[in-house]
């Protein structure tokens, strides 16, 4: 018989039985802690639980990629999450596993990373793990291959409203990253090749400064010593966020498409600040009055078409441009007098004075949507970053709820004004196959 073949295999790190642990209900500010040639470090203590929530993340995103190598950094993630040049996938996630982590890749319009999630007394050597998967991933062609197939799926099999939220996007944005699936198009990921992840590895992600958010069941600043150790040298450079605002709409753009669902999509975009700007704020607070189950725009056009379903405003902002979004679904034969409703309460919304109860309204539940939402510890951390890249700082998050509630009343007309502009709006019809 022909001798078995022997592999030898890292062995399972199994800890020691957890120390006990007393929750605390104190709530912490945000600390910052500065690494000489390393990253910034933003932490909150937590103690609620047992448990540590870090944000590893580098600036760009979108906006680092080009049209002919769309959809990288995304695969790109989802390769290095794989085998490292010292352990499969399945070593590393079997002793994440044992120490209670996870991982999950992050693509955004301007950042990108990974949200880090573990229990508190195995943290280090979580941390040990994830820098082994950012340093030394194995990236080779035969995972990229794989990983490619999956991401190609993702884009040929999106459904619901995010390819009419893209396309609308799309009308809005024009040539700009933001328009862009993350994913990226068929074309582009045919020509990306393992050997071009690989050197978009070496030139985003190794030996680049992060933006590092930890909140959780640790002790100040005690988590700095692993950065300092494991992330900081000469070698360590900064990335900066690249500008490519995107350029304004001039005049109104229409476009139309059909799809196999029921009912028809009527949509409405105009652009709109970005994250953090000064009309940021006002436009939080408007949203809340306009939109949800009781808005003020969502209401009035139920009233006037009961029929209608999945009214929504919602604004989305970026770190070089926001938009604005109005949708609705409607039956096939209604898509005329949607458009005509949408239209006439945008220019209501924009033209009328909001009572003070109303604004006090908007403002209280702005406010409390945020707080809300920052139970939400993720939620939480990609806020953080969103400041940090926005030049705002963390003061500027620390101040987030203050900003909201000094908003004036009179500015949410103005704003409403500025943004609402009909003849510079982006109009995309879907035409579904039903009638009344």
């Amino acid at each position: 018989m022909a001798a078995r073949q022997k592999v030898v295999q890292p062995g399972l790190d199994i800890p020691e039985a957890d120390v006990p642990f007393k929750p605390s209900p104190v709530r912490f500010s945000f600390q910052k802690a500065s690494i000489l040639r390393g990253p910034e470090l933003f932490i909150r203590e937590d103690h609620t639980m047992p448990v540590i929530h870090l944000g590893f993340f580098y600036p760009g995103g979108k906006l680092i990629e080009t049209k002919t190598n769309a959809g990288i950094t995304s695969l790109m993630l989802r390769s290095m999450l794989r085998d490292s040049k010292t352990r499969t996938a399945d070593q590393i996630y079997r002793q994440l596993e044992i120490y209670g982590g996870l991982l999950t890749p992050v693509m955004e319009d301007d950042y990108y990373g990974f949200h880090f999630s573990i229990l508190s007394p195995h943290v280090e050597k979580g941390l040990d793990l994830l820098a082994e998967m950012i340093r030394t991933p194995k990236l080779d062609p035969e995972e990229v291959a794989r990983q490619k197939a999956v991401q190609l799926l993702a884009l040929r099999t999106q459904s619901g409203s995010d390819p009419a939220f893209r396309r609308l996007r799309g009308l809005l944005f024009a040539d700009h990253s933001y328009a862009r699936d993350p994913n990226g198009t068929e074309e582009s990921l045919a020509n990306i090749t393992a050997e071009a992840v690989q050197a978009w590895h070496r030139l985003n992600i190794l030996d680049r400064k992060p933006i590092v958010v930890i909140i959780g069941d640790t002790q100040g600043t005690g988590l700095a010593g692993y950065f300092v150790r494991n992330f900081s040298g000469s070698r360590f450079e900064d990335l900066k966020l690249p500008e490519g605002y995107p350029k304004p709409v001039e005049k109104g753009v229409a476009t139309e498409a059909s799809w196999p669902a029921r009912l028809s999509s009527v949509m409405m975009g105009f652009q709109a600040p970005p994250y953090g700007d000064e009309e940021f704020y006002p436009l939080m607070v408007l949203q809340s009055h306009a939109s949800g189950f009781a808005g003020r725009l969502t209401g009035s056009i139920m009233d006037r078409m009961p029929a209608a379903q999945d009214v929504v405003l919602l604004y989305e902002p970026g770190l070089r441009g926001g938009s604005i979004t109005v949708s609705m679904s409607v039956a096939l034969s209604e898509e005329e007098q949607a458009l005509k409703i949408l239209t006439g309460e945008l220019q209501r919304l924009s033209g009328e004075t909001i009572s003070y109860r109303d604004y006090r309204s908007a403002v209280n539940s702005a406010v409390g949507m945020m707080q809300v939402q920052h139970q939400e510890r993720n939620r939480e951390i990609e806020d953080v970053v969103r400041h940090i890249l926005g030049g705002a700082g963390i003061e500027g998050f620390q101040d987030f709820s203050a900003r909201l509630q000094g908003v004036r009343q009179n500015e949410l007309q103005e704003t409403a004004q500025r943004i609402f502009k009909t003849e510079k709006s982006a109009v995309l019809r879907i035409h579904g196959k039903s009638t009344p």
